[in-house]
C-alpha cells in the first residue's frame, strides 16, 4: 500500500470514528482510542496500559475500562493482553469501519494472536 493510500485509509477510519461513535463515548474512551490510533504501525498498535495512562492523563484503571468499552463497541480488537513477565505490551487492532453504515467490517482479517 502506498503512503498516500495508507494515510487515506487511516484518516477515513478516524473520521468514521468521530462521525459515528464519538458521541457515544466518554471523554476517556475518546482519549484512549486516539492514543491507540496514534501508535498504529502497519495494522496494529502495541502499547501498554501504563503508557496509555501517561499519554491520556487518565489512571490505568480508567484506561482499562475504556479499552473494555471500545472493544465492546467493536472499534478496537484486543489481539494480545500484555504480559509484564515477558515485557510485552497489549496489542490492538483498530477496526476498519464500513463507510456506508459506520458498522465494523466483520470480514476484516485479524492478525493472529501471538
Amino acid at each position: 500500500m502506498s503512503d498516500k493510500n495508507h494515510s487515506s485509509v487511516r484518516f477515513a477510519t478516524i473520521n468514521q470514528f468521530v462521525d459515528v461513535h464519538m458521541s457515544k463515548c466518554k471523554p476517556s474512551d475518546v482519549a484512549v482510542y486516539l492514543a491507540i490510533w496514534r501508535y498504529v504501525r502497519g495494522e496494529c498498535s502495541e502499547i501498554g496500559h501504563k503508557q496509555l495512562a501517561e499519554i491520556t492523563g487518565y489512571s490505568e484503571r480508567q484506561v482499562k475500562r475504556s479499552v473494555k468499552a471500545l472493544a465492546a463497541m467493536k472499534v478496537i480488537v484486543v489481539l494480545r493482553k500484555g504480559n509484564n513477565l515477558m515485557k510485552k505490551p497489549n496489542l490492538y487492532a483498530i477496526q476498519k469501519l464500513d463507510s456506508a453504515s459506520g458498522d465494523t467490517d466483520d470480514t476484516l482479517q485479524t492478525i493472529q494472536k501471538e
